[in-house]
């Protein structure tokens, strides 16, 4: 109840109380007699109040109660009349607050205006049901994004199973053809094998069929570098072998058979550094590569005719002394 209308009330019980205790004070004046009292002259007898006494205050009081009314009507506004525009706007705000239809209901009856409380109802059993269709929309978009989904998974793992089964093909027949080249590279391996073992025999057999050089030669202590008159080719075994004989450097030397390897080196004075003075060193060629005979065979590594040479310094061959007799087997290659 708004402050206007308990003002109102209030004035209207206490007119009433006002014109009950005025007749109730009216009554009781005429039921009592007045006592006899002898007054002076000179003052006039008190006056007696009666309604018709009091109407005029009565009136007055009324007429502010009528006044004050008339006041509190005027200030008092009249009934809300929103409009369509006013109402969707309420409505959506309270459809964001998450409002529920009781509440919305009570929201506009505050606002006392029926036409806004019927046309809310309205409003709001139509963004209900669209509400619901957003929902079930909303469920319907969800599962049939659950199922694309699931469509896709399945053509996807077809995708990878499709893929996957490529892939071990190709490694099916990657691996069969390495494992095919691997057996051809093992064939070529095992006939180059075969033709080099082919080749072998025939070297064997070639080397059977020509039967070793043996050649019997005499070499002077005092003359270096005798040419034996036996060419030798790249890759024959030569063999030097003593039959008989003995050399030195002087008189006053001792004899020695020349096949000495194992004596200490001569050193820089003679013409083989390596091998021992009064030795019998051979060469193929005249630039070729010197060994101590006593350590044949050995194959020679270049093409030539075959040298002998006692060991001594170049200008000291003059006062050697001896001979040696060799005999000389050559293999060809």
């Amino acid at each position: 109840m708004s402050s206007s209308t308990v003002t109102i009330v209030v004035a209207l019980i206490s007119a009433i109380t006002a014109i009950i205790v005025a007749l109730i004070q009216t009554r009781k004046d005429k039921e009592e007699p007045s006592p006899k009292i002898s007054l002076p002259k000179q003052l006039p007898a008190k006056k007696k109040l009666s309604l018709f006494t009091m109407s005029p205050l009565i009136i007055v009081v009324i007429a502010l109660l009528i006044i004050m009314m008339v006041n509190t009507l005027k200030n008092q506004q009249p009934p809300m009349a929103l409009t369509d525009t006013q109402i969707a706007s309420i409505l959506n705000n309270a459809t964001k607050q998450n409002y529920d239809y009781q509440s919305a209901v009570a929201l506009f009856a505050t606002l006392n205006s029926s036409k806004a409380t019927a046309t809310f109802q309205s409003a709001y059993e139509t963004v209900a049901a669209a509400d619901k269709l957003t929902r079930v929309v909303a469920e319907a978009n969800t599962q049939l994004a659950i199922q694309k989904a699931q469509t896709q998974d399945a053509i996807s793992g077809t995708i990878v199973a499709n893929s996957t089964a490529q892939a071990q093909a190709s490694e099916t027949a990657i691996y069969q053809m390495t494992k095919s080249e691997q057996d051809s590279q093992k064939s070529i391996q095992e006939t180059s094998q075969a033709v080099v073992k082919t080749q072998e025999a025939q070297a064997s057999a070639t080397q059977a069929a020509k039967p070793p050089i043996v050649e019997y030669f005499l070499v002077d202590a005092n003359k270096p570098w005798v040419n034996s008159g036996i060419h030798i080719s790249i890759g024959d075994t030569v063999t030097i072998e003593r039959t008989y004989g003995q050399w030195r450097t002087t008189t006053d030397d001792t004899w020695r058979d020349g096949f000495n390897c194992s004596d200490p080196p001569c050193g820089v004075s003679c013409i083989a550094v390596d091998a021992p003075e009064e030795s019998l060193i051979i060469r193929v060629g005249t630039a070729g590569k010197i060994f101590c005979a006593g350590k044949s065979p050995f194959t020679s590594p270049q093409s030539g005719y075959l040298l002998l040479s006692f060991n001594d310094a170049p200008n000291m061959f003059s006062d050697n002394q001896g001979q040696i007799n060799v005999r000389i087997t050559v293999k060809r290659k």
